[in-house]
């Protein structure tokens, strides 16, 4: 199976900065059991789970950045999860004290701005 999310970070014709989600399994058709482990050794027959997933950061100028999260066992997958988690917890904080520190930035000017007044009316 396969899943590809491509969004560009803005609506700007000039901004070209972009997010691309993907994630790929194999088909069932391409699934193959194996009578060895990892180490050669004879062992029950058995199909090892294969994720690819990665998502892509591309900014306006420069190299994209490439996060990957494959995995091969159920305790890489939900190591994946909590790395994916962990971003999305991150990027939320982001926004809020990006918000929280614009509008203290614009306070702090317009007190300034008051100062400046003031200084001049003297």
């Amino acid at each position: 199976m396969r899943h590809i999310s491509k969004q560009f970070l803005s609506p700007c014709a000039n901004e070209t900065g972009s997010m691309v989600c993907q994630i790929e399994t194999p088909l069932v058709k391409h699934l193959h059991a194996y009578n060895y482990d990892y180490m050669g050794n004879k062992a029950d027959m058995t199909i090892k789970p294969d994720m690819d997933a990665s998502v892509m950061f591309r900014a306006c100028h420069g190299e994209p950045v490439r996060l990957e999260f494959n995995c091969n066992s159920q305790k890489d997958f939900e190591k994946r999860l909590t790395k994916v988690s962990l971003m999305i917890q991150e990027l939320e904080d982001f926004r809020r004290q990006m918000g929280e520190m614009w509008y203290s930035h614009l306070r702090d000017i317009e007190f300034k701005m008051t100062e400046l007044e003031k200084e001049k009316q003297k």
